[in-house]
């Protein structure tokens, strides 16, 4: 496969990835008699799952004009599009493997693969890793595994203030992930954040490679 269809398919990737998450998270605003209403899905923002793939969206939204232009003039993509894509990708990645080892055993895989669920869990991670690892070529230092620890550590941070500083009685939230189950938060944070250092560091490899 040469680099022009690497790069085609991968710009159908982020396409999909974008039209995917727009009409998922649409659904979750929609009303009871056939509206659509944001606050009737806002609340879903709680969620890593929701906001790791809006996040991959919107990278991938920003993908996509530099990957048209490439395709163009048939140049290959600059730093910028290729960091904001591996940010994208990596928090899905992180998505997928707390479902599949965490979450699934914890709460059924039959939950956690039904419905939209399939493509926020499973799919749009897919598309993003394959995208990322296999169809759009650069190489990243080794330095971008840093920066792209800060949108989960970002949302440990609101997680354990929401769930353990407020909590839903004072409008927080409940621990809908069970990383405070027998009051283990200090060991569940060191878990998830020792996993997307790793996952940050697999992915940038499988890129490189």
């Amino acid at each position: 496969m040469n680099a022009t269809t690497k790069l085609a398919l991968a710009l159908a990737c982020n396409i999909i990835i974008v039209v995917a998450t727009f009409f998922v998270v649409r659904s979750y605003c929609k009303t009871e008699d056939g509206g659509y209403k944001w606050s009737q899905g806002s609340w879903k923002f709680k969620f890593f799952t929701t906001d790791s793939n809006v996040l991959s969206a919107v990278m991938a939204l920003i993908v996509i004009p530099f990957e048209v232009v490439a395709l163009i003039k048939g140049t290959s993509l600059p730093l910028f599009p290729l960091v904001v894509k591996y940010i994208g990708t990596v928090v899905v990645t992180l998505t997928f493997l707390t479902v599949l080892f965490f979450l699934g055993p914890t709460q059924g895989y039959i939950e956690m693969f039904r419905g939209t669920s399939f493509y926020m869990h499973f799919l749009g991670a897919a598309l993003a890793f394959f995208s990322f690892c296999f169809l759009e070529k650069g190489s990243l230092s080794a330095f971008w595994i840093f920066p792209a620890l800060i949108p989960m550590a970002a949302y440990a941070i609101l997680y354990r203030h929401m769930v353990l500083v407020k909590g839903p009685l004072y409008g927080g939230w409940e621990d809908f992930y069970g990383f405070n189950v027998h009051d283990r938060w200090k060991i569940s944070a060191v878990i998830m954040h020792s996993a997307m250092l790793l996952i940050n560091i697999i992915v940038l490899t499988v890129h490189n490679a």
